[in-house]
């Protein structure tokens, strides 16, 4: 296939993996000063489709046995599943380590792309340009811009959420919708990201404060459980089971791997570690066990099927956690087709956007395992 590529100094790129379509011509002249690095090109019929299902296998048996070593449980992730669809239709090429910084225009059409690779830059001629970058969590500046109250808040996104493409449909008049609709995680590990999954809640698991007390329902949805946690002396409180819940739940052994829990053998020695009162802590453990058993949390209002377990059985075990920045629900407006919108609600020709980069899907409360 026929490339028509530009290029400049630039500086090193970050790591990201874009996909380009067929090329369509532009009005604007791009010359050719050197050609661009070899992508992998295929011809219609598929001649490397064998090859891309050996590393697609290669980078699912990857991360499977990483999650497995990290988290004790496996999420299978098709890294190049986009690389393989673009090879089997015989439309186009799959490049790694480029950046992309900018979407071109061609009229009122999006005709391709501008990249960075390998401390050059490129422009990349194409019929289509499908913006799949992300949310923007790991842009505190924009996060505060869009929602002033989450100033100073960890993020459990990666450095590259940083909703960059949001400046790239300016000139096309794009549109953006609910910015503001902002999702934290309320247990979170202060300092490190590291989330503890809402099952260890969901298998028995109660908060505390420093006061040693319960605050809410622990199985309130995430912005609710988040505000109860921020209104907690010191902005954080304590996620607590016991060893039935610990048995319960093979998630919380890499937590102890990595060395996040506090144990006690009993309520009372959890508490001193904790610093917390020992008697008024273990009088909650107490209480909450008797409500456990009478299936009637009248204090808080969890469910009886949301206490699935007494924490009898020692030790005792504990993490920090508190609130941070998890899914932006916000972003770029579109419609049925994922085809971008302007200012008036018209599909912007050539331009497309999925998943988190695009709002308006989830509405004020993401779908949990979900980021479309």
């Amino acid at each position: 296939m026929a490339e028509e590529v530009k290029k400049t100094a630039a500086k090193k790129p970050a790591a990201s993996k874009t996909t380009k379509a067929k090329e369509a011509p532009v009005s604007e002249e791009v010359k050719v000063e050197k050609a661009a690095p070899k992508a992998k090109k295929v011809s219609k019929g598929c001649p490397k489709a064998k090859e891309t299902n050996r590393l697609q296998e290669k980078y699912q048996n990857v991360i499977k046995a990483k999650m497995m070593e990290t988290y004790h449980y496996s999420s299978v992730m098709e890294i190049p599943h986009l690389e393989k669809i673009v090879i089997n239709i015989g439309c186009g090429d799959a490049t790694e380590n480029s950046k992309v910084l900018d979407v071109l225009k061609d009229g009122n059409k999006a005709a391709g792309v501008v990249v960075e690779a390998n401390g050059q830059k490129y422009t990349i001629k194409a019929k289509a340009v499908i913006i799949a970058t992300g949310g923007f969590g790991a842009n505190p500046e924009m996060v505060v811009k869009y929602k002033p109250e989450l100033v100073g808040f960890g993020t459990t996104n990666h450095k590259g959420a940083t909703g960059d493409a949001f400046a790239w449909i300016e000139k096309f008049d794009g549109a953006l919708t609910q910015m503001d609709e902002i999702q934290t995680h309320p247990t979170v590990v202060p300092g490190n990201g590291l989330m503890i999954t809402e099952a260890v809640r969901g298998n028995g698991a109660i908060m505390v404060n420093r006061e040693g007390k319960r605050f809410g329902s622990e199985m309130a949805t995430r912005d609710v459980m988040s505000k109860d946690i921020l209104n907690q002396t010191g902005k954080t409180a304590y996620l607590v089971f016991d060893t039935s819940v610990r048995k319960s739940l093979k998630a919380i052994e890499g937590y102890v791997k990595q060395g996040l829990l506090t144990e006690g053998e009993t309520p009372e020695a959890l508490a001193e570690k904790l610093g917390i009162p020992a008697d008024t802590f273990a009088a909650t453990i107490k209480k909450y066990n008797e409500i456990q058993k009478s299936g009637n949390d009248t204090e808080f209002g969890r469910k009886a099927t949301e206490m699935p377990r007494a924490l009898v059985e020692g030790p005792y075990f504990a993490v920090e956690v508190g609130p941070a920045i998890h899914h932006t629900m916000g972003g770029i407006k579109i419609n049925p087709d994922a085809e971008v919108l302007d200012s008036n609600g018209n599909a912007i020709p050539g331009l497309f956007a999925a998943g988190e980069v695009t709002g308006g899907v989830h509405g004020a409360n993401r779908l949990g395992a979900s980021a479309l």
